[in-house]
């Protein structure tokens, strides 16, 4: 006799599963993402808030609906404790006791199959985070869903089979942020370092609104210091993504990429080489800390924490009296919202600060300013700072707002070197008087009331409408980043990677894993922003305020590839039967120049 068919659950009425698998599906009444399937999408049409941010939009009588269905879900649950106890209660409220043999059956051991998890995770040094992953609730998950009788993946199928066709469902996911690129134009970010056995390595992604994408790491031994080389590397990179869809390429600021970077426009004559705006801030900051009103100050704070660090009892001792506070902490990367829109207000809000901090006597901030804007004028400042300073609306429409010519210079020549036709760019001059006067849809109470509290490039893409020129060019210049931060991460693993030691295949296959972890791991960290509704701003400029803790701000490590990924179906092409052998960088800082300076006079 046949099973009968199951019935689809009722709440794929109301969302999409998101390809190329059902983790991610997206809310028919509000579009909200959810990571982790149907069963947190119930919680969101419900309204529970639990693990997942609540639908706006959903109309009451579905919502009822969910909130019935949960409360049912938690019904079985407590019947089934009571089954567990060895009673379930009948039509009439009598007591009916169960045999041993079908308790076991309808509610199973628990902590048995937990035990036998965490040896597992034990026994193979695992770390113990793993549960936290929405990769390992979700393989559990689908586990449980199979039942009895699920044969383990073989050792050729993790190996080969499997992580090619996860390759490429990650490549096909991949699709999507192409997409955006042709709409929202991209930044592409490179950073490098140096190993411990004096190797040049160069880590590669694509920033968009939407995310970011790993596309590769490159050992550049031979060529860092050659210009040249660096302008031949960065242009085939440009080329692979699609000239039309760069906007910018952000590098550190490094002679050698500076000179990439200059010989790349003059190839590439629409889009713009920046420096690394976290790395610009990182000299800044260095700079200042040589000062000697500070040096002392810093290098015997230095001590301290090393100290502290070296030594299990007195940093215990610290934990008992910093309220949970850390000398070194996680800080928040830099490709969560695009930053372009903020950095210009930001460097001269920081000044404004400093000299707060100075009680306003100029002799006291005069050589930190001067810092700040050598810096600024020589590495940070750009046209494209400039532009999306201009078109931001929550700076253009302030009463204060007044751009000096350095302003309106980089705004033109940012519209004369994106649009080269001179006819369209007379459209977008016009276009410009209109946002200027806040005219039009410009002066909408909606498009005012959301001046400051939409990202500036939603607000065009909203707004911007009467004016497609002049909205497609304010739209790819508010997306942008300013940092290469996002490449700066667990930097151990590309010790792995790029080891010499290694044959072609084992290479070829090491890089796939890399790939594929490190793009899994960029997106569960957008979906879990999504997911938490996050409405961070990159820049906080709205309360500038000093800081009365010295820390150092580190990135989460993420994972990162060597230069031949591009090549990495060849390790699932290879006879597996043939011999075998066996086989303090990226500070990002989060523009809270304004530490207390003046207190350390």
């Amino acid at each position: 006799m046949g099973h009968s068919k199951r019935e689809p659950d009722i709440t794929w009425n109301y969302c999409d599963s998101i390809p190329p698998n059902r983790l991610k599906v997206k809310c028919k009444f509000c579009s909200h993402v959810c990571w982790g399937g149907i069963s947190r999408m119930k919680h969101h049409l419900a309204g529970t808030k639990e693990n997942v941010i609540a639908c706006t939009s959903v109309p009451d009588d579905v919502k009822e609906i969910f909130v019935k269905l949960l409360e049912t879900k938690g019904k079985k649950k407590e019947d089934c404790l009571n089954i567990e106890n060895g009673t379930v209660k009948g039509k009439e409220g009598t007591s009916k006791i169960f045999q041993q043999k079908t308790m076991n059956e309808v509610c199973k051991d628990r902590e048995f199959v937990i035990q036998e998890i965490c040896k597992c995770i034990y026994g193979n040094a695992l770390p113990f985070n793993l549960v936290r992953s929405p990769l390992f609730i979700q393989m559990l998950k689908v586990v449980g869903e199979y039942g009895r009788g699920l044969k383990p993946p073989t050792y050729h199928e993790v190996r080969v089979s499997f992580l090619k066709k996860v390759v490429d469902n990650i490549q096909k996911s991949l699709e999507k942020y192409r997409s955006d690129w042709e709409k929202w134009g991209c930044t592409l970010m490179c950073d490098g370092w140096t190993d411990g056995k004096g190797r040049s390595l160069t880590n590669f992604l694509v920033n968009s609104p939407s995310g970011t994408v790993f596309l590769k790491s490159i050992d550049t031994s031979d060529v860092i210091k050659d210009g040249k080389k660096m302008f031949e590397l960065l242009d085939n990179i440009v080329e692979e993504i699609g000239e039309e869809h760069v906007v910018q390429v952000v590098t550190d600021g490094a002679s050698n990429l500076v000179a990439a970077g200059q010989m790349l426009m003059e190839k590439r004559t629409k889009l713009f080489w920046s420096p690394c705006a976290a790395h610009c801030l990182d000299l800044i900051l260095e700079d200042i800390g040589e000062l000697p009103v500070f040096y002392n100050t810093i290098a015997n704070a230095k001590k301290i924490t090393t100290y502290i660090y070296r030594h299990t009892w007195v940093l215990n001792l610290y934990r008992q009296y910093s309220n949970g506070g850390e000398l070194a902490r996680p800080a928040v990367n830099g490709d969560s919202k695009p930053a372009s829109p903020y950095i210009y207000e930001a460097m001269d809000r920081a000044k404004e600060k400093i000299a707060q901090n100075f009680q306003m006597q100029e002799s006291r901030y005069k050589k930190v300013w001067k810092i700040i804007d050598t810096r600024w004028n020589l590495q940070l400042h750009r046209p494209l700072h400039a532009a999306a300073y201009y078109l931001n609306p929550r700076y253009h429409y302030d009463k204060n707002f007044n751009p000096d010519s350095e302003v309106l210079i980089g705004l033109y020549e940012t519209f004369q070197r994106m649009v080269p036709d001179i006819r369209t760019r007379v459209i977008i001059d016009q276009q410009l008087e209109k946002f200027k006067g806040a005219k039009e849809i410009f002066g909408m109470d909606m498009a005012i009331a959301t001046r400051d509290k939409k990202q500036p490039a939603l607000w065009w893409e909203s707004y911007g409408g009467r004016g497609k020129e002049l909205q497609k060019v304010a739209m790819r210049i508010l997306s942008l980043t300013c940092s290469a931060t996002g490449c700066e991460r667990n930097w151990s693993t590309f010790d792995q990677v790029h080891t010499k030691r290694r044959n072609r295949l084992e290479q070829q296959r090491l890089n796939a894993l890399v790939y594929v972890k490190y793009n899994l791991q960029l997106e569960m960290r957008q979906n879990s922003r999504e997911e938490n509704g996050d409405t961070y701003d990159p820049i906080c400029l709205s309360d500038i305020e000093s800081d009365d803790e010295w820390i150092t701000e580190k990135e989460n490590p993420c994972l990162p590839i060597d230069a031949s990924w591009m090549d990495v179906h060849e390790c699932f092409g290879v006879d597996e039967g043939a011999p075998k052998k066996k086989r303090k960088r990226g500070n990002y800082l989060y523009l809270k120049v304004s530490l207390e300076l003046g207190s350390w006079n």
